[in-house]
């Protein structure tokens, strides 16, 4: 048997969108091992596959990236490495390895991780991702999740994760001669597009009641038109549809959008990609409480709080944002009003 890196990644990876399609697609019906275990053994492909792209990738620099210290300084790894020079041929230690590997080991993944970074500019964001499907690869293996929201987060972290490797490793993998076949990177773009829709259903399904509950509130609060209006002026039309709340007023329009973020369970009410409040599912009040949203005391992108790693405002201490009960006094001067700002600042400019 002969597979060397990039082959190596490319088993491993369909294995893992094997499993990935198979966990997708099943019924409830199979026991809850058999169920969440396709799930791990998705996670453990797919994981396996970046580490061997990556790896692919530093020995495409320089071959002894990917080693360790006892590795590089082994007597019959040098002895091959003088033979290579002398002979005039690029090294090719992998050749090597699959014929004597089994007495040489490969640095870690979070080494991998850091000399992928330090090569290659990769975001931290990108890196915090590789990380978190690490993560989950080593919680599954070894003790599983006890999180009710965890299938969800780790769906939305694989997806991450097949787009890292379309859109980055294959990438940089193929500015040399060895290329990735086109039909791994198609294969990784028809995969997600068949199952976002799938996912959103499962977690929205998650959090049924918790959504549902918002969007009752948010609705409860555009019928108190006579503040609404006093604030966008006579009022024409004040809707709440799923993505988005629209304030349809004679002196402005102001059109509120809801980002979903499944990974941190949340959802955002943001306006011109900034965010206004967060709905914090797992923080969720009950029915008959007012309910919450976090507001953050300083200007924030949509974007910055999908890479921030920490949900801070479930912080006690110091935290950046106002939790802010969700009525019409409140939605008005957190929201509203820090949108028309927003739109008043941007019109200025």
């Amino acid at each position: 048997m002969l597979l060397h890196l990039l082959e190596n990644g490319e088993s491993s990876l369909k294995i893992g969108l094997e499993f990935y399609e198979k966990y997708l697609t099943q019924d409830f019906t199979v026991s809850e091992v058999e169920y969440y275990g396709k799930l791990k053994f998705a996670i453990i492909g797919i994981q396996n596959s970046i580490e061997l792209f990556i790896k692919k990738l530093l020995s495409e620099v320089d071959d002894l990236l990917i080693y360790d210290q006892d590795t590089i300084d082994n007597p019959d790894v040098l002895n091959y490495i003088g033979r290579m020079y002398k002979d005039k041929q690029k090294i090719n230690l992998d050749y090597f390895m699959a014929t004597y590997g089994e007495n040489f080991t490969t640095i870690s993944y979070s080494r991998c991780l850091a000399r992928l970074k330090a090569c290659f500019n990769i975001t931290d964001y990108n890196i915090g991702v590789l990380q978190k499907v690490n993560s989950y690869r080593n919680v599954l293996t070894h003790f599983g999740l006890e999180d009710i929201y965890g299938q969800d987060k780790m769906v939305y972290t694989l997806n991450e994760s097949l787009v890292i490797i379309r859109d980055i490793l294959i990438p940089y993998i193929n500015l040399k001669r060895e290329k990735v076949d086109k039909e791994w990177s198609d294969l990784i773009t028809d995969f997600l597009k068949s199952n976002e829709d799938n996912f959103y259903e499962v977690w929205e399904a998650s959090n049924e009641y918790n959504i549902e509950w918002y969007n009752g509130r948010l609705d409860e609060l555009l019928t108190n038109d006579t503040k609404i209006e006093s604030i966008v002026g006579t009022k024409e039309e004040f809707v709440y549809e799923e993505n988005n709340i629209i304030l349809n007023g004679k002196s402005r329009k102001i059109t509120l959008e809801i980002t979903d973020i499944p990974e941190k369970n949340i959802s955002v009410i943001g306006y011109n990609k900034k965010v206004l409040a967060i709905m914090d599912y797992d923080l969720f009040a009950g029915e008959k409480d007012t309910g919450f949203v976090y507001c953050p005391k300083k200007d924030e992108e949509i974007e910055q709080l999908i890479r921030t790693k920490k949900c801070t405002w479930r912080n006690s201490n110091n935290c950046p944002y106002n939790r802010i009960p969700l009525e019409i006094n409140s939605f008005i001067k957190n929201i509203v009003e820090k949108a028309i700002s927003i739109n008043d600042s941007s019109v200025e400019n």
